[in-house]
């Protein structure tokens, strides 16, 4: 299943489903999706920090370091590609999207070992339009996702 990840001025997470099956990978599920599932009785629950820096934070701790290598890359770009890349205008340098990438793995080679996460996820929200896109590997497909 594919998953739009949508947030709303009162910090509401909405995950939407794609139109179709056709548009979710035949086997498995995104890392992003991994990341931020919780179990419950009444079935899977995404649960996914808001704001943005939030979410941020809450995936660098997910790739603790001691050897001074940043868990995640981070940039503004205030005209890019992206899909969103029109709603800041014309406010593009008061409004750039902020994109994060892990560029980093755990370096705790201890048990149980977390999912590897470097030049797998990539995520980018631009604030005016209050969306973030998600870039993320799917281990089961071999492949990547975008959602």
């Amino acid at each position: 299943m594919s998953w739009r990840t949508q947030i709303w001025a009162a910090g509401l997470v909405v995950l939407t489903s794609g139109a179709s099956a056709a548009d979710g990978p035949p086997v498995g599920r995104s890392l992003f999706e991994a990341l931020f599932t919780t179990a419950t009785p009444a079935g899977a629950v995404y649960r996914i920090p808001f704001p943005f820096a939030e979410l941020g934070r809450s995936i660098a701790e997910r790739v603790p370091r001691t050897d001074g290598i940043a868990p995640l890359a981070r940039v503004l770009i205030p005209m890019g590609r992206s899909l969103q890349r029109d709603a800041a205008k014309p406010a593009y340098f008061k409004f750039p999207r902020a994109v994060i990438a892990v560029q980093a793995e755990a370096n705790d080679p201890a048990p149980p070992p977390g999912p590897l996460l470097r030049d797998r996820l990539y995520l980018g929200y631009q604030e005016k339009s209050r969306i973030i896109e998600v870039i993320s590997y799917n281990p089961a497909a071999g492949r990547c996702c975008r959602s």
